[in-house]
Order: structure tokens, then sequence, then C-alpha cells
């Protein structure tokens, strides 16, 4: 799992088309909602609630996210080992961030108001996960 949270980040970190940046921040929160679940069932039991609230985020920026009309993705494979809970996490929260930050330059770059619309919606859950993370 290590290796396809850098690859994803480093893909929203590198994308500058509009299409790619909305694409590869969706496939970034659907790796955010799989990456905190597997935390949640890892981690302590008191950073459960925070690994819960960051799924339903996650979740949630990816739905507002399925509304743009120039959403469309590529199948991934995400299955690799999970590194322990600590690095995992902090992998996870780079991830969160970085899917934020496409999201709000998709949204730049959208001359389509519902491309625009659902790519801000989307981002303020993933700022909403991000924080649940820390």
């Amino acid at each position: 799992m290590k290796e396809h949270l850098d690859h994803v980040t480093r893909q929203l970190q590198q994308a500058t088309a509009r299409s790619t940046l909305v694409a590869t921040a969706y496939i970034g929160l659907e790796l955010v909602s799989r990456a905190a679940l597997a935390l949640a069932e890892l981690c302590p039991e008191p950073n459960v609630p925070a690994y819960q609230a960051a799924i339903l985020e996650a979740d949630e920026a990816a739905i507002a996210l399925a509304t743009a009309p120039s959403l469309t993705w590529p199948e991934h494979d995400y299955l690799a080992d999970l590194p322990d809970h600590e690095e995992f996490a902090a992998q996870l929260i780079t991830l969160t961030l970085a899917v934020h930050q496409a999201l709000l330059l998709a949204a730049n770059k959208s001359h389509n108001p519902a491309d625009r619309l659902a790519c801000l919606e989307a981002a303020l859950h993933a700022a909403r996960a991000h924080q649940a993370l820390r």
C-alpha cells in the first residue's frame, strides 16, 4: 500500500491538465477511504474516531466529485503490503493534502461551472478528511 500511496501522491503533484487532476483526485479519494479503513483496524483505540471521520469525508468528497461531467478514470490495482501504523498514517495525511490541492487546482482551471462546483465540494470534504487524520 505504501507504494500505491506514494504513486498516487506523485501523480497528483505532477498533474497539470484538469481532466488528469480530476481523475487522479477521484482515485486518491478512493485510496484515502480504503487506507483510513485499514488504519482504523490497525491503530490504537483512541485514533479510531478520527479514521472513521476521514473515511466519511473521503467518501463524501468522492460522491461530490463523481458529479463532475468531465470525470473519467482508469482502473488501478490497489493491492500491496501495508506499512506500520505511524508510517501508513503519515502517508495517508500526505495523500489527502495532495488530493485537496489537486481539486483546488482543477477547480481553478475549469471553465465548466458543474466541474468547478464538483471539484470545490470535493475539495471541502478532502480538507475535512485531512483535518480528521491530523
